[in-house]
């Protein structure tokens, strides 16, 4: 068919149109080749902007010569150019082997993905490692620690303000922050971005009002600047530098699979 039925109808129409031909070309082209193609992040929560956020494809294919990819880039580029279609290729060999490698971005396409064609999702089943998991997000977040408290100290001399630097960090982090607050006990774990924060206000008791202010800022023509965008951002680093400390509290724990 030549539509995404009841799928991802959080979606603008010419998105929806642009993956539906995006899906009948790609099984066309790939016939029994094609394991799964599968739709994840912001598209897959109910959060997509049409303004800010890529659609996220994961296409999953026994065959990923450069003549196969040829074959494949002029509906890769055309879904590009139509819908901010981002894909990421791998075979479902390479994902079950990549689990402990991208262990964030892995749990985060299991607990919320939409299947668009194929019949072998590798990401059906699959497990992450609560150590692998919990590596990463430490590391994560002691990185986008040192990456702010640079960016503070140089904001005079750097090209991008600091609200940039903030609104380009706050989607990864609340990618790890959910995965930190799984690590934690949070039953079941939240998925999309309002039940992130509220956890996370319960939780760790953060300010979840640092992070709507920030989500704000990508829809308000006078952003915030001079002193209350310098207090913001202080606030923004103490809950980072706070996550951090949470994860690192966490490495002794037994090893067990996630979920």
């Amino acid at each position: 068919g030549s539509t995404l039925g009841t799928k991802l109808t959080n979606l603008p129409d010419h998105v929806r149109d642009s993956l539906a031909r995006l899906r009948d070309g790609v099984a066309a082209a790939a016939g029994d080749e094609l394991a799964a193609l599968v739709v994840f992040g912001s598209a897959a929560k109910d959060e997509f902007d049409s303004m800010n956020s890529d659609v996220n494809v994961a296409v999953i294919l026994d065959d990923l010569s450069l003549q196969k990819l040829d074959s494949l880039s002029e509906l890769f580029v055309q879904a590009r150019r139509e819908a901010s279609v981002e894909p990421v290729f791998m075979t479902g060999n390479e994902v079950r082997r990549s689990a402990d490698v991208d262990p964030i971005r892995f749990n985060d396409i299991i607990r919320s993905r939409v299947l668009l064609a194929g019949s072998r999702d590798p990401f059906s089943g699959l497990k992450v490692q609560r150590d692998h998991l919990r590596l990463e997000v430490e590391f994560e977040l002691r990185n986008l620690t040192t990456k702010l408290r640079r960016v503070y100290t140089l904001r005079s001399t750097l090209s991008q303000p600091l609200s940039a630097w903030l609104l380009d960090s706050v989607s990864p982090m609340l990618i790890s922050l959910a995965a930190l607050l799984e690590l934690m006990g949070c039953d079941p774990p939240p998925v999309n971005r309002d039940r992130i924060l509220s956890a996370a206000a319960r939780m760790l008791k953060l300010d979840k009002r640092v992070f709507e202010e920030i989500l704000e800022m990508k829809h308000t023509a006078d952003a915030v600047a001079g002193q209350e965008l310098e207090d913001l951002f202080k606030r923004y680093l103490a809950i980072v530098e706070q996550a951090a400390k949470q994860a690192d509290s966490l490495w002794d724990e037994a090893t067990k699979p996630v979920g």
